[in-house]
C-alpha cells in the first residue's frame, strides 16, 4: 500500500496473489467485524487492474454481488497481480493523520476461510508520518513491512498514522503492556500524563473484573481531530477511539467521553475473545446474524460505565447523571409501543447501515440502537438480583469473569449462543435467567425498563439543576427530549420528534428546520432561555423552503435529569460503583 498521498484522499494497493490456471473469483470485504453490517465501501475502489505476466486481463464484476470480481486465469500461470486506487472516505483521514483499515486495500479469494488466508504486508507513508498498530512493523528507507498475518488477524489490526503522534506508555497488568497512541492535528492536542493515569485506572479495574487479556499487547489508538466521525471500533488487541481535538486538554469533552475506550477496552473481551456464534463467520461475505447483541454491545455498554466510575473518570454524581441521562432518553422511546427490544438486535444490520450513511432520524419512534442503553439497564437489573439471591456475596463481576476471563493466551475466539449465558449466570445464582431476559427482550413493554434502578435503591427524578452532562453548552438532545419531545441540532434541524409528545401535537416532524424561537434566532442558549421563562413557545420553522409557524404550550420549565435515593432501600448502585 502506498499511502503517501493519504492527505490527498487516496491510497494505492498493489497485491499479488498465488492463483491457479481457469476460473477465478475475488472479493472485496463486505461485512466488518464491530461495525455488524455489510459497511464494506467497494464503491471506493478505482482504477482496478488485473494482471499476469506483464500484461492486463478482463474481468467482471458479479450481476448480483457487488463484492465479487470473476476473471479467468490463462495457462502456465500462476501469480496474478492486483492494482487500484482506494478513495479515502470522510472521518477517517486529514491532511496530517489517517486511520487505515486494511479491509479496504485488498482482494481475496472468494470462499475461503479467513484464517487460512496469510497477508504480508508492506505500507508506504508520508516522511514525516508515524504510525501505531498492534501489528509489529519495521520501518526502513523504503516502508514499512509487517509481521506475517493471517487475513482475520490483519482485519483486526487497524493501523494509526500522522504527523503529529505520540504513544504513551499505560500501566502492565498480568505481564500484559498496555500503550496509548494519539494522532492529532497538532502537538497541542496530544495527551499528558494525567490522563495516561486515569486509562490505566480502568485498565487495573478491568483486570479485577476479568483477569488477563488475550493479547500480546493492548493498543488505545486514538484519533482526535475535527475532521473524523467520532465513536469507537473494538478489535482483540487494539481499539479505533474518534475523539474531539480538545479532549485531552478539556475536562468537558473527557467527562462526556469517559465511557468510550473503556467500552472498546471490555470489547477486547466480550465480543472479540467471546462472540456470538452467529457472529463469527469464515469469510467477511457471510451475513452476520445480530441476535445477541444485547450481550456483545448492551453487557459493555453496562462495563463501560462501570469502568469509568470505578477508575475515577466519573465522580460518583456524575456516573449517576449518566444514568440518568440515559434512563431519560429511553423513557421518550415511543417505539417501544410496538417493537421488542429483541428485534432492535436482529434488525441491527439495517440500523447500521442507516447510521454509516447518516440517515438517523426518528429514533424515538423506530427505536434503532436501543440495544445498548437498554442494555446498560436489563444488565443493572441482573447484577440486583444476583446481589440479592446471594446476600451480597456474588454479583455480576463474578459472571464476567467466569464466562468472558479464561487463562490469557493469543488473540482467539471462542462463540456462546443464548443458553449458555443462561447457563453460566445460573452458576452464579440460580434464577429464571431465560425468562427475566426473554420477558424484558421480547415482550413489548411500553414504559422504559427502569426496574433495575428501583432495585439498586435510586429512582429518576427531574429538576431545574444541569447535571453533569447537560450544563451548558447544553446537550440540545436531552434538553428538547425532556421538555417538548422535540430533538434539533444548533442549525435547527430536526432529526427526532417524539410521537405523541407536544412537539408533534403541534405539528413539528423529522426534517423540518426552526428558523426562530420566541423572535430570537434558533441556538441551544436560546432554546434554554426561551423554556427557563416558563411561558409558551412560539416557533417559526420549515419545510423544504415554506414557513410555518408552530406553537407549544410548554410552561414547565427546564427540566434535567438525576437519580434520587429511594428513602428505605438499600444502596447497591453506590457499591456496584465502587472500585474493585
Amino acid at each position: 500500500m502506498d499511502a503517501t498521498h493519504a492527505a490527498e484522499r487516496m491510497v494505492h494497493t498493489y497485491e499479488r496473489i498465488m492463483v491457479q490456471p481457469g476460473p477465478l473469483t475475488l472479493s472485496y470485504p463486505e461485512w466488518y467485524p464491530g461495525e455488524h453490517a455489510p459497511t464494506g465501501r467497494v464503491g471506493n475502489i478505482g482504477g482496478l487492474f488485473f494482471r499476469v505476466n506483464g500484461k492486463t486481463i478482463p474481468w467482471r464484476r458479479d450481476l448480483t454481488d457487488a463484492f465479487a470480481f470473476h476473471l479467468t486465469i490463462p495457462a502456465d500461470v500462476h501469480e496474478l497481480k492486483i492494482e487500484f486506487d482506494y478513495l479515502l472516505p470522510e472521518g477517517v483521514a486529514s491532511a496530517r493523520l489517517m486511520l487505515l483499515r486494511w479491509d479496504q486495500l485488498l482482494l481475496y479469494k472468494a470462499d475461503t476461510p479467513v484464517s487460512t488466508i496469510p497477508f504480508e504486508a508492506h505500507l508506504k507513508l508520508p516522511a514525516e508520518w508515524q504510525f501505531a498498530s498492534a501489528l509489529r512493523g519495521e520501518r526502513s528507507a523504503d516502508g514499512i513491512t509487517f509481521e506475517s498475518a493471517s487475513l482475520e488477524t490483519l482485519m483486526d489490526s487497524p493501523l494509526l498514522a500522522g504527523q503529529y503522534l505520540r504513544k504513551v506508555p499505560l500501566v502492565t497488568v498480568s505481564g500484559q503492556p498496555h500503550e496509548l497512541d494519539v494522532a492529532a492535528e497538532n502537538e497541542a492536542d496530544l495527551p499528558s500524563a494525567n490522563y495516561a493515569a486515569k486509562l490505566s485506572a480502568a485498565i487495573v479495574q478491568a483486570d479485577q473484573i476479568f483477569g488477563p487479556g488475550h493479547f500480546r499487547d493492548y493498543h488505545f489508538l486514538v484519533h482526535a481531530s475535527q475532521y473524523t466521525s467520532g465513536g469507537g471500533i473494538e478489535h482483540h488487541e487494539s481499539s479505533d477511539d474518534q475523539l474531539a481535538p480538545n479532549f485531552f486538554r478539556d475536562p468537558i469533552p473527557q467527562r462526556l467521553a469517559a465511557y468510550l475506550l473503556p467500552h472498546e477496552y471490555a470489547h477486547s473481551w466480550n465480543g472479540k475473545f467471546r462472540r456470538p456464534a452467529d457472529l463469527y463467520t469464515s469469510n467477511y461475505q457471510q451475513p452476520m446474524r445480530t441476535d445477541l447483541l444485547w450481550v456483545y454491545e448492551g453487557a459493555t455498554d453496562f462495563l463501560g460505565n462501570l469502568l469509568a466510575a470505578r477508575s475515577g473518570m466519573w465522580s460518583q454524581r456524575e456516573s449517576t447523571d449518566y444514568l440518568a441521562t440515559q434512563a431519560a432518553n429511553l423513557t421518550h422511546i415511543t417505539g417501544r409501543e410496538w417493537r421488542p427490544l429483541q428485534d432492535t438486535a436482529d434488525d441491527a444490520w439495517h440500523t447500521m447501515l442507516d447510521v454509516v450513511n447518516g440517515k438517523f432520524n426518528w429514533p424515538s419512534y423506530l427505536r434503532r440502537t436501543d440495544y445498548y442503553e437498554e442494555g446498560t439497564f436489563i444488565w443493572l437489573e441482573a447484577d440486583a438480583i444476583l446481589l440479592q439471591q446471594t446476600r451480597g456475596k456474588r454479583s455480576l463481576d463474578d459472571f464476567f469473569r467466569n464466562f468472558f476471563g479464561e487463562p490469557a493466551g493469543k488473540a482467539r475466539v471462542k462463540t456462546y449462543t443464548a443458553e449458555d449465558i443462561f447457563a453460566s449466570l445460573n452458576a452464579v445464582a440460580p434464577y429464571d435467567w431465560k425468562g427475566f431476559f426473554e420477558d424484558r427482550l421480547q415482550t413489548i413493554h411500553a414504559e422504559a425498563p427502569l426496574g433495575g434502578l428501583e432495585k439498586v435503591g435510586w429512582k429518576l427524578i427531574y429538576t431545574g439543576e444541569p447535571n453533569a452532562f447537560q450544563a451548558p453548552p447544553s446537550d440540545l438532545r436531552s434538553l428538547g427530549l425532556n421538555t417538548i419531545g422535540l430533538v434539533a441540532n444548533g442549525q435547527g434541524e430536526v432529526t427526532d420528534v417524539v410521537v405523541g409528545d407536544l412537539a408533534a401535537k403541534a405539528g413539528f416532524f423529522v426534517g423540518m428546520k426552526v428558523d426562530t424561537l420566541n423572535g430570537v434566532k434558533w441556538s441551544g442558549d436560546a432554546f434554554r432561555a426561551a423554556l427557563a421563562t416558563k411561558q409558551p413557545l412560539h416557533f417559526i420553522a420549515s419545510f423544504a423552503g415554506v414557513p410555518k409557524t408552530i406553537d407549544v404550550p410548554y410552561t414547565e420549565g427546564l427540566r434535567y435529569p438525576h437519580l434520587e435515593r429511594i428513602a428505605g432501600k438499600e444502596d447497591l448502585l453506590s457499591g456496584i460503583l465502587a472500585p474493585r
